[in-house]
């Protein structure tokens, strides 16, 4: 497919920055963490993939090589993931917000790491395009191959991080009644997401 580390090493940087700031499950979640407990949280979804990501790549190049059971897979991390945003989501619209200046244990990262292993984004994403990409990098070269996974995990946390503290800024700007109706409205988000991803499994069966 690519010809030149240079160029795998080019889709690494569009494919980690797109990733980055496109919406999804960590998206709204960190948006939402972000809003309620602030720019740390926020950035303690974003840092999920770091956390997640190498079961997810090696499984990914494993089932590569079965494709025949992908679909199954997919389907099972579907049910599971939409589920567990679903209950997130409903966890949003029900919990009353607390404006007060004490510090709430919000469990962000457990979060961030529980939605980031269930959703099927990555994947769906590491089975249908990283890995044949990353086979391709690691062919060139080892060099080629660790590059390409530092350059892509970089530039999409990065951009998550950028997006946390951004969104923890905006708060301070938007009163108590938009607060709350912000988070209802993520609350809904998540489960509308959790709602497709069961969707997306069944026609995965």
């Amino acid at each position: 497919m690519f010809e030149s580390s240079e160029s795998l090493l080019a889709a690494a940087f569009v494919l980690g920055f797109t990733a980055g700031i496109s919406p999804g499950v960590l998206f709204a979640l960190i948006i939402s963490e972000s809003i309620q407990h602030g720019a740390k949280a926020g950035i303690k979804v974003a840092i999920a993939p770091f956390i997640t990501d190498l079961p997810i790549v090696l499984l990914s190049l494993f089932v590569f090589q079965q494709l025949s059971q992908v679909n199954l897979l997919l389907a099972l991390i579907s049910f599971a993931g939409g589920l567990y945003l679903a209950w997130l989501g409903y966890k949003n619209i029900v919990t009353i917000p607390d404006f007060s200046n004490e510090v709430v244990k919000s469990n962000s990262i457990r979060k961030g790491v529980v939605a980031n292993f269930l959703a099927p984004g990555p994947y769906v994403f590491w089975m249908s395009l990283g890995a044949p990409l990353l086979t391709e990098a690691f062919n060139l070269s080892v060099l080629t191959g660790a590059l390409f996974i530092i350059i892509f995990y970089t530039f999409l946390v990065g951009m998550k991080i950028t997006i946390a503290i951004i969104t923890a800024n905006v708060k301070k700007f938007i009163g108590g009644r938009v607060y709350v109706m912000t988070v209802k409205i993520l609350g809904m988000v998540l489960i509308g997401l959790g709602v497709l991803y069961i969707y997306n499994g069944y026609l995965k069966l």
